[in-house]
């Protein structure tokens, strides 16, 4: 477990090392989300949505596949 939150630490400063930045994805990412919201587009994003009871699992907010559209995340 130790390995793999240390590969995940290091992924970004390796990125930066090679391509100088990583904020085109974040940044990409929030426009998407924002577009679907604004012109309702119901478009399946994976966005962080609060877990209420879905295999046991509650009270976490976890990344999964949503309709994200004027209403928010619809599941």
């Amino acid at each position: 477990m130790r390995a793999i939150v240390e590969e995940a630490r290091d992924d970004g400063h390796r990125v930066v090392r090679a391509k100088g930045y990583t904020n085109y994805a974040v940044a990409l990412s929030a426009t998407m989300i924002c577009e679907a919201i604004r012109e309702d587009a119901r478009t399946i994003l994976p966005v962080s949505t609060l877990i209420d009871g879905y295999k046991g699992v509650s009270d976490v907010c976890l990344s999964l596949p949503c309709v994200v559209g004027r209403g928010g995340c619809c599941g």
